[in-house]
């Protein structure tokens, strides 16, 4: 879990269906195994993450209209 956050603080520079794609995939696994992960798991780090993602994708898309 930790290496797909730190590929997504990566790839949030790159573009936005990228961006998406990766917390897609991290939504993906954090629900199928949530039984397991969430007394393992915080998610403070990704969620501020994906905050500033959004904010940077909406910032990018009100510049561009």
């Amino acid at each position: 879990m930790e290496a797909i956050v730190r590929m997504s603080e990566i790839v949030t520079s790159l573009d936005i269906k990228t961006c998406v794609d990766q917390w897609k995939i991290y939504a993906k696994l954090y629900a199928k195994h949530v039984p397991h992960l969430k007394n393992v798991v915080d998610i403070t780090r990704p969620l501020h993450l994906l905050i500033n993602s959004s904010l940077q994708i909406s910032n990018l898309i009100l510049e561009n209209q």
